[in-house]
């Protein structure tokens, strides 16, 4: 019924009655924690800020410009 445990888990305490001003700020931090996780991925692997290669598998969330992008 629900996508995984962190579903689950949030489910679960939105029936207990946590607000969903409380559940977006906990969404919120989750995102910026998985963003800045994928920037400093992406910087110790092209610390020059372009993004060299296409079929990384972070390369739809990398916010890196591709370096074929930069170039056309």
């Amino acid at each position: 019924m629900f996508c995984g445990p962190d579903c689950k888990q949030t489910a679960r305490k939105r029936s207990q009655g946590v607000s969903a001003e409380r559940h977006l700020n906990v969404v919120s931090h989750r995102l910026r924690d998985h963003q800045e996780a994928v920037l400093a991925h992406c910087m110790g692997c092209e610390p020059d800020g372009l993004c060299r290669t296409a079929t990384c598998r972070l390369r739809p969330v990398s916010p890196l410009p591709l370096a074929a992008d930069v170039s056309a």
